[in-house]
């Protein structure tokens, strides 16, 4: 919020368990210097925060303690105040699956780029730099084995980084505007992204395999990756990620075989499954 206190709950209690406070105080010269986002450890130990003020942080979940603060874009944004420029802030941060990293993003500065940092945080030591990406970074997501890491933003690009190296392995075209939500599959196989629609990916082919109706933009996959939770105008669509589930359901809607045009545009297989 606009005083940048983050407040942790207890979820059976509703009793705070602690209060985080280090970013910048919320609104200098008239511009948000606070928090942008939140991310929680897997094993919910530890909280990072992305702060306009330019820092990824990196808390004790328990007491409140910082354990780690980054300053992520050394470049100053193109946003003046009485005080001179402000630092590029934080868009994203994001913990890897298996606990070891911590990724985030920046704003373009300049008419450059974002950014893209991965720190090691067993010793919070900077692991890995990307430069090579379009304008705004708006979101980011490990793969399920936290191999690779995929960003997404203001220029429609999508893209998909090797954890270690920083080499970009897959670039996603056809989107021409602002995406700022990404997850990966269960499996790491396909990428769903969106912002006012929801598209999903096969990363190996690099081309859209679904695109579901107009307005409805992804929200949150269920822990184990098998239904997508989507918010439109009309509220919160849930669909199947499961092949077999979503061909139970075809099959109990329809008093026929389905037909290979069919099982192309809906089941998204080349050819029909046996009956």
């Amino acid at each position: 919020g606009n005083d940048s206190v983050v407040t942790i709950l207890a979820i059976n209690s509703h009793q705070a368990v602690s209060t985080i406070t280090g970013h910048g105080e919320g609104n200098v010269g008239g511009i948000f210097t606070g928090i942008i986002r939140l991310d929680f450890s897997p094993d919910g130990n530890l909280l990072a925060t992305a702060g306009a003020d330019g820092y990824a942080k990196v808390w004790e979940v328990a007491t409140g303690a910082q354990r780690y603060a980054w300053r992520v874009d050394p470049r100053d944004s193109v946003f003046w105040t009485g005080d001179g420029e402000v630092p590029n802030g934080v868009e994203s941060v994001k913990f890897s699956p298996n606990g070891r990293f911590l990724a985030a993003s920046t704003d373009e500065a300049d008419g450059d780029g974002g950014i893209i940092k991965i720190w090691e945080l067993e010793n919070g030591m900077e692991m890995t730099v990307v430069e090579d990406s379009p304008r705004r970074l708006l979101a980011l997501a490990f793969s399920p084995d936290s191999k690779r890491v995929a960003s997404v933003g203001s220029s429609g690009i999508i893209r998909v980084w090797d954890v270690t190296t920083g080499e970009r392995v897959a670039n996603l075209e056809g989107e021409t505007t602002t995406i700022n939500a990404v997850h990966f599959s269960a499996d790491g196989s396909q990428l769903i992204t969106g912002r006012r629609s929801t598209v999903i990916w096969d990363l190996e082919s690099e081309e859209a395999l679904v695109t579901l109706p107009q307005g409805l933009r992804p929200s949150a996959l269920s822990l184990d990756g098998q239904y997508l939770a989507t918010i439109g105008e009309q509220g919160i669509h849930i669909y199947t990620l499961n092949f077999e589930e979503l061909l139970a359901i075809a099959q109990s809607r329809v008093s026929r075989n389905l037909t290979e045009a069919e099982c192309k545009e809906y089941l998204h297989v080349d050819a029909c499954p046996a009956n």
